[in-house]
């Protein structure tokens, strides 16, 4: 169907958030986020899923790292970071299996 696919290493989507007029849309106070992974292999560091703000400065951030864990991280418009990461299997000592 409709669903967006990535090459795992330079692909993204840049812009801000447009409503049918052209006009920005501001982002909103609560937000969902829903999202399917299938990994063809672990990436080499933090690999976005999902991210909107300044880089580094304000929004929020979702995804995978080496092991396959998944994270939320989120600013609190300080610059400062609150992360929240799944964890590994303690046998495999990894998170997301590969190609599920």
């Amino acid at each position: 169907g409709s669903a967006f696919k990535f090459d795992g290493f330079s692909c993204y989507i840049q812009g801000a958030p447009r409503n049918g007029d052209g006009e920005l849309v501001e982002m909103p106070r609560k937000l969902s986020v829903e999202t399917w992974v299938a990994l063809g292999a672990y990436p080499w560091n933090w690999a976005s899923i999902l991210s909107i703000g300044k880089f580094n400065i304000t929004g929020f951030y979702l995804g995978v790292d080496a092991q396959g864990r998944v994270g939320f991280h989120m600013s609190d418009g300080t610059n400062v970071w609150h992360e929240c990461n799944s964890s590994v299997d303690p046998d495999t000592h990894l998170g997301l299996e590969l190609r599920k």
